[in-house]
């Protein structure tokens, strides 16, 4: 018997409503991105690739999760993954993602991602773990639901709200909405660093993503539920600034800590 889950429908979070830890949090990670802005993101990618495990990226529950869940980084999508950031932060000249769209973002992805990659025809997919299948909205929905990101990302820029927060949110609808047949993590991913540098003129570094998670004890995997099934931001944007941390703090002399005692990495999942 195949357990069914129904993807909830994604709350597209006001940040103003968000705990004062939380616009924090989103504050920091977007004076960290500035700092790793200038970094090669081939070295970026190497440093962490040759981590076997990043404990300041556990979550407090990842032992609650089996090993056969926790996701494991593809080193040859990563690579893509970088390839296709730089392409599209240079075809779109440094222009807003939130202005650009989503819509137009993943149409010129799509042709340089491997495989035949298209947007969805069916509704659920079958996880090879345990035979549970996830509902996602009907595909006659997808460019409705998208549409409604890109009108929320266009509310958050010109309210100013920190370009952190706006990746973290946009990758989470992203990968709830799950719109192409295959490709959903790694578009997601892209649209996060693209997000995250907004209009910089630079190209900016890629933050992998991919393999952050796979060396974070399922940290990654369980603040993306979090956010999707129970609205539920200061996990992943925990995980977030964690990585940053963990990066700079190899990269650069100047990063030896989080911003203050109450953002300690020690309590990085915690209360």
């Amino acid at each position: 018997m195949v357990d069914r889950c129904e993807m909830p429908l994604l709350p597209l979070p006001q940040f103003a409503d968000q705990p004062r830890y939380v616009r924090r949090l989103a504050r920091w990670s977007d004076g960290l991105t500035r700092r790793l802005e200038d970094f090669r993101s081939d070295e970026v990618f190497d440093f962490v690739r040759q981590r076997s495990s990043i404990p300041n990226l556990r979550h407090e529950l990842s032992e609650l999760v089996e090993a056969s869940e926790v996701p494991h980084s593809d080193t040859r999508h990563t690579l893509e993954e970088l390839r296709i950031f730089a392409s599209l932060r240079q075809n779109f000249e440094g222009a807003s993602p939130s202005v650009i769209g989503l819509g137009a973002l993943i149409d010129a992805a799509l042709p340089m991602m491997e495989g035949a990659i298209s947007v969805r025809t069916y509704r659920s997919q079958t996880s090879p773990v345990r035979g549970q299948a996830t509902l996602f909205a009907q595909p006659g929905e997808i460019a409705m639901r998208l549409a409604a990101v890109d009108a929320w990302l266009l509310e958050q820029e010109s309210l100013g709200i920190p370009r952190s927060f706006q990746a973290v949110v946009a990758m989470s609808a992203f990968c709830a909405l799950h719109p192409l047949t295959d490709g959903n993590g790694r578009m997601s991913r892209i649209l996060f660093n693209l997000l995250l540098y907004g209009d910089r003129r630079s190209i900016g570094c890629y933050l992998p993503m991919a393999t952050l998670a796979a060396r974070s004890s399922s940290g990654f995997l369980i603040s993306l539920k979090l956010s999707q099934f129970g609205n539920e931001w200061k996990s992943i944007c925990k995980f977030h600034v964690a990585s940053l941390l963990f990066i700079l703090k190899n990269f650069s002399s100047n990063i030896t800590a989080w911003p203050n005692p109450r953002l300690d990495r020690n309590a990085c999942y915690g209360t």
